[in-house]
This record gives C-alpha cells, sequence and structure tokens, in this order.
C-alpha cells in the first residue's frame, strides 16, 4: 500500500509535468506501478491505449503471481500439519514448573535464537525457567529443544476441530471473493487524492484474510490450550512483531506479569523508533520494561520515546562481551575486511518497515550508495543485511 501511494504521487507529477495527453501501454498492466499509471490516467480522462491486451494471461510475470497466490492458501496450512505431526512426541509436560520466564520466538534466523538463550543459563542458575513458544519455527524450536532447553511449537498444541474449522473459514472466504470485492469496491474506502484504489488494494486486503488471518487464529487457538499461565512471572515478546504474533500473543494469554524485551547491541537513533513507539503505544504503557547495553543508549530511547526513565534498564552487552574495545584493525581481522581503503561506508540493509520504508525506498537508497562506492576507488562498502531483507535484490545489484 505503501508503494501504491508513492506510484500515485508520482503519476500524477509525472502527467502533469510533460502535460501528457495519451497513456499507451505495449501490453496490458501487470505490474504495480502500470496499474496505478492506468488509474490516476482514467481519473485524469487522459486517454490510455493497450496494445497487446489479448496477450495479458501469457504474461510470464502474471502467471507467476497467480501461482504463488494459489501456492499461498496451502502453504500454511501444510506447515502446520508437519510442524503438528513433527511436535506431537515432544510431549512436554509444564503445568508443575514454576516461576516460567515465557520467551516469544519471532522467526528461524539464528539471530533471533542467540538473543534469546544467551541468558537463559543465568536465569536457570535464578531459579527461573526460561520456556521458549513458537509458531511456524519447527528448525528454531529444535534447536533449542536439542540444547536442552524448554521448547514449545505452538502448533503442538492445536486441536484437530479447530485446525478443520479454519480451513472451512478460509473456503468460506474463498467463495464470498466476489461478493466482498462487489461490498468493498462501492465503500470508496480507499481515495487517495482523488484517486479510488480499491481495485488495487482489494487483493491485498483478501489475501491477508483468506491466509494470514486463518493462520492467526490457529495460532490463537493453540494458546488458548497452554496450561501454565498461572506459573509466568515474565513474558520477553520479541520486537519485530508488536502488532503481529506478539499482540496476539498478549491478548490470548493476558498475563498479569512484567513484560520486557531487550537490545543486545548498539541500535543507534532511527527515525522508525518514534514511529515505532507512537505506532504500538498501548503495547508498551502496559509495564513494559527495555533492556539495552549503555547509558547512551537510554538516553537515546528517553530522547525518542515516552518510555518512563524507570523502565530502560541497562544491562551491558552480553553477547559481544570482549569487543567492545578493540581497536580497527583488531576489529577488521575479526570480521575478515580488507584494510586497502582510506575509508569505509557501513550500510545496514535493511528490510521494509511496514507503514514507514518500503522496500523500493530501501533499494533506492542501497543503490545510490553502491553507486557512489564504486566511482571512488578509495571508499569501501561495507554491507551489513538484515535478517529479514530482501536478499535477492542485492544479489542482483552486486552481480551488475
Amino acid at each position: 500500500i505503501q508503494d501504491i501511494l508513492l506510484y500515485v504521487r508520482s503519476s500524477k507529477m509525472l502527467l502533469k509535468k510533460y502535460n501528457i495527453s495519451n497513456v499507451y501501454f505495449l501490453k496490458a498492466p501487470v505490474l504495480t506501478s502500470e496499474n496505478v499509471l492506468h488509474e490516476v490516467a482514467l481519473q485524469n480522462k487522459i486517454k490510455t491505449t493497450v496494445a497487446y491486451g489479448a496477450l495479458f494471461s501469457l504474461e510470464p510475470l502474471a502467471l507467476s503471481n497467480k501461482i504463488k497466490n494459489i501456492l499461498k492458501f496451502f502453504y500454511f496450512p501444510l506447515k502446520t500439519i508437519v510442524i503438528k505431526t513433527k511436535t506431537q512426541k515432544w510431549n512436554v509436560k509444564l503445568k508443575g514448573i514454576k516461576n516460567i520466564i515465557l520467551f516469544q520466538l519471532c522467526n528461524k534466523h539464528q539471530k533471533h535464537i542467540n538473543n534469546l538463550t544467551f541468558v537463559f543459563d543465568d536465569f536457570l542458575s535464578n531459579k527461573c525457567n526460561p520456556v521458549v513458544i513458537s509458531w511456524g519455527c519447527y528448525k528454531s524450536a529444535k534447536y533449542i529443544k536439542d540444547k536442552e532447553y524448554i521448547s514449545v511449537p505452538l502448533e503442538s498444541l492445536l486441536s484437530w476441530s479447530d485446525f478443520f474449522l479454519s480451513i472451512r473459514k478460509t473456503i468460506n472466504i474463498i467463495k464470498n471473493k466476489r461478493n466482498l470485492s462487489k461490498k468493498f469496491n462501492q465503500r470508496n474506502l480507499f481515495l487517495y487524492e482523488s484517486v479510488d484504489l480499491s481495485r488495487l488494494i482489494f487483493p491485498y486486503i483478501f489475501e491477508y484474510l483468506s491466509i494470514n488471518v486463518p493462520d492467526n487464529y490457529r495460532m490463537q487457538k493453540s494458546l488458548k490450550n497452554i496450561d501454565f499461565k498461572a506459573n509466568v512471572v515474565a513474558t520477553n515478546y520479541c520486537r519485530a512483531y508488536y502488532m503481529k504474533q506478539g499482540e496476539i500473543i498478549a491478548s490470548a494469554l493476558d498475563l498479569k506479569c512484567i513484560s520486557f524485551d531487550n537490545n543486545v547491541g548498539m541500535v543507534g537513533r532511527l527515525p522508525y523508533t518514534r514511529f515505532s513507539y507512537e505506532e504500538f503505544k498501548f503495547f508498551f504503557d502496559r509495564g513494559f520494561i527495555t533492556f539495552v547495553v549503555n547509558k547512551t543508549e537510554k538516553m537515546n530511547l528517553l530522547a525518542d520515546t515516552g518510555y518512563r526513565k524507570e523502565s530502560i534498564v541497562i544491562m551491558g552487552d552480553k553477547t559481544n562481551f570482549g569487543y567492545e574495545h578493540s581497536s580497527k584493525i583488531e576489529s577488521f581481522r575479526v570480521l575478515s575486511i580488507k584494510n586497502s581503503y582510506d575509508y569505509y561506508i557501513l550500510i545496514d540493509y535493511s528490510p521494509q518497515l511496514f507503514g514507514f520504508l518500503s522496500t523500493k525506498e530501501v533499494f533506492s537508497t542501497f543503490k545510490s550508495v553502491f553507486e557512489f562506492c564504486s566511482k571512488n576507488k578509495k571508499i569501501g562498502l561495507i554491507i551489513k543485511p538484515h535478517p529479514s531483507s530482501k536478499m535477492d535484490i542485492l544479489n542482483k545489484m552486486l552481480d551488475m
């Protein structure tokens, strides 16, 4: 949706600046940007012509997207079945365990696993029991289990009756797609700069209703079967999923205990921090505690958010102990970076940040920095991709 709004503004600017009176498509619009241009042109009563509209169904991109959308309907239910079947024999019993610290595992990336497990031994030595719950992360859940920590894939708690009920609801949504589309388009909900975007946005809404909502429903139902809620004394929510899995877990469990998250390294000041705080303020205002690595990080958070001073606790950089005073040469050696440039630029290659930073903006920023460094032989570029970033775009750029 972010990209669509950007396309609307740029399309209107383009048509106005060059006084365009006819938009000519060599083929039927397939890409989102082409569809937006088509809608903007129609809205501004500019003639549009499609040369090869009959070839629409043969477009490789259109065909690929259709196949992907069909497969998506089966992917999450099949994934749930596989994980439930594989973890059914784990037979984790938690009813009698006291002082549980409940950890939410975000996703399968090793970074997120390490961010959880590095404190587990300390908790255990203080007579607390870390328990990791996960959804859709079988390999990560098994990795934690193999380390002899308590790991609970929520799929193992889901009843088959609730699973099949979610499938039935999904089928009903798919059957009613046409009626949903009609109602959606009649409401004029998505007018932006006088352009009606309902037709372009509905596929994303329908995808959410038919794929994400049933998956969230299955997770909620499995959370209702947790039998150790009374023994939970604190909960760690994944920072990346406040609104998604984190909020679902918080609402479903309704735990009356300490909730926290932690930064295990330096974060730096980002405009996104303020945006994130405002977006999920309801989450932070419920006695939320954040652990940071040093005083500077604490002061940055206080300046950029509405956190209470007492809710930010300095814990030190526990994961990189011994490296905080490394020299430049030592850092290069540890990271295997050649010391052959006069200057270095470090770019944190980010994923898209919903509601704040689109994929296109991430790519455009990186492209500008990459081209600048390519033209300046004395400048080396160090790229640190985020685990959730789109690596296919990055790899294409590096292969050019």
